[in-house]
């Protein structure tokens, strides 16, 4: 209970404390933000798309083997992915409130770069966390949402049994 409060204080403390330095000196705090979280999102991203498996077609379906390659990080480090995507979206949702101040104080540059990143990091924050979305998909009727779902959990599934 702890580590999930001072999770959320973190989460919401490291884009507020910027934001309050952003009132004193505007252009320094945007510039460092948006480096920050350029940061977060490059490593994320770089995590992503290394280390993908290439799982043997003989053991698993075509279906399995592009959720395996997808949510990998996911897969085999549950919790930690879940953590990512709940700090890059802390970062994300912030980035509206950066992006108008950022605008209101004149500053185009990390105005600019702070709303391509909040829609660019979308399928990232999807990606680390897929039990949550594809649940929230498949309970508003999302098409598609169900079924890679149910792929997920089989091919987790799989992977706790040792089968492939």
């Amino acid at each position: 209970m702890v580590a999930v409060l001072l999770a959320n204080l973190v989460r919401f403390a490291v884009p507020a404390g910027f934001l309050a330095w952003s009132l004193k000196d505007p252009a320094v705090a945007g510039y460092v933000f948006a480096a920050v979280a350029a940061v977060f999102a490059a490593y994320l991203f770089f995590a992503d798309r290394t280390g993908r498996p290439e799982p043997d077609p003989s053991a698993w379906g075509p279906e399995e083997i592009e959720v395996l390659r997808k949510y990998h990080l996911a897969i085999k480090y549950p919790l930690g992915s879940k953590h990512f995507s709940f700090f890059l979206n802390g970062f994300r949702w912030s980035c509206l409130a950066w992006v108008s101040w950022l605008l209101w104080n004149r500053l185009w540059a990390p105005s600019t770069f702070l709303a391509a990143y909040f829609f660019l990091t979308a399928a990232l924050s999807t990606r680390l966390d897929p039990y949550y979305y594809l649940t929230d998909g498949a309970n508003r009727g999302r098409p598609g949402s169900a079924e890679e779902l149910a792929t997920l959990q089989r091919v987790r599934e799989k992977l706790l049994q040792g089968t492939a």
